[in-house]
């Protein structure tokens, strides 16, 4: 299905190509009857024919030769320009769709989250009365029977949370250097050509103490609103990595995540707001306002610390502090 805003993107390509052509065209035109009003032609030939022993032909055909090396770059190029944005496209949908996934997985966590708080009173009283009725009681089966149904929806419920929280029991896998220097390369390619990617990923922390889909998720949506708040305009966003000390004594260290940019900045009413869950400054539809509050309840389940400085017109730096599994072993 093409939506409208790529419908007017295919739009305006071939109303580009079919301009880029007239011009040729009538720059040709021009050019041609340029030279046949100075006699060019005439004069070339004559020239060139009393001059044979100069070769002027292979010259000419030289000469007529070079644009079809050019001619053929110039394709290449195209080609290689074009396969580049599809694959930005699909690497831009595919973040949309993960960013979109993550958030119905915290929203359907939250309510799975609040339907088993009202389902623990129902269990339990349940099982009470189950368990204080006789055996010939004709009520003890009905009571039965609420007991089981609350029972399979308290697992269905503890699915879902399993499902949306992915906790450090449901995986250990855990980054190091190389694995955010990987994580920054791809969303390098996401990045704006407007906007300059500064990174400086450092090599002397350990593998952080987190899932790393859990980093993955913090990582993409700090860089995805720092490209927001850049609202299209040209600048730079500097992205680093590197360990920290924590200077209380016993030798622990963390690794410091830095996502800075140069973007429109946060008001100075919604700086106490932005960790909130559900609340946006983008227009409806652009935006769930789940983003900073799951990377804050990821940053803090860790053991980590999240803050930033935002002025308006400026830009805004976020910076995450994480422990090192060392950190988390001592």
């Amino acid at each position: 299905m093409v939506t409208p805003k790529k419908r007017l993107f295919l739009t305006l390509i071939k109303e580009r190509r079919v301009t880029d052509l007239v011009i040729v065209l009538v720059v040709s035109v021009i050019f041609w009857i340029v030279l046949a009003e100075f006699e060019a032609f005439e004069w070339f030939f004559e020239y060139s024919r009393s001059h044979e022993d100069w070769d002027l032909d292979e010259l000419i055909l030289f000469v007529v030769a070079i644009p079809l090396p050019m001619l053929w770059y110039t394709i290449r190029r195209s080609m290689d320009v074009a396969d580049q944005s599809k694959k930005r496209l699909e690497i831009e949908r595919e973040l949309s769709h993960m960013r979109k996934v993550e958030s119905l997985g915290t929203m359907a966590g939250g309510m799975a989250h609040e339907l088993n708080n009202q389902l623990q009173p129902v269990i339990a009283l349940a099982e009470m009365t189950v368990s204080s009725m006789d055996d010939d009681d004709a009520n003890k089966r009905r009571f039965e029977l609420i007991l089981a149904g609350a029972l399979r929806a308290r697992g269905t419920v503890n699915q879902i949370l399993q499902f949306s929280r992915r906790n450090q029991e449901a995986t250990e896998t855990q980054g190091g250097p190389a694995s955010v220097k990987g994580l920054i390369e791809f969303l390098s390619i996401t990045c704006p050509s407007s906007i300059h990617l500064d990174v400086d990923i450092k090599d002397d922390f350990e593998k952080i103490a987190m899932p790393w889909e859990d980093v993955e998720t913090v990582v993409v949506n700090l860089f995805s609103n720092a490209i927001a708040a850049m609202e299209g305009h040209q600048g730079t966003i500097y992205v680093s990595a590197a360990k920290t000390n924590d200077g209380n004594g016993s030798g622990g260290d963390s690794v410091t995540i830095i996502v800075e940019d140069q973007g429109m900045g946060i008001a100075e009413k919604d700086k106490n707001r932005i960790f909130e869950p559900f609340f946006t400054t983008k227009e409806v539809g652009k935006g769930t306002g789940l983003g900073m509050w799951q990377v804050q309840t990821l940053v803090q389940d860790a053991g980590g610390e999240i803050g930033f400085d935002s002025t308006v017109n400026v830009g805004t730096r976020f910076q995450v502090r994480l422990p090192t599994a060392d950190q988390a072993n001592d």
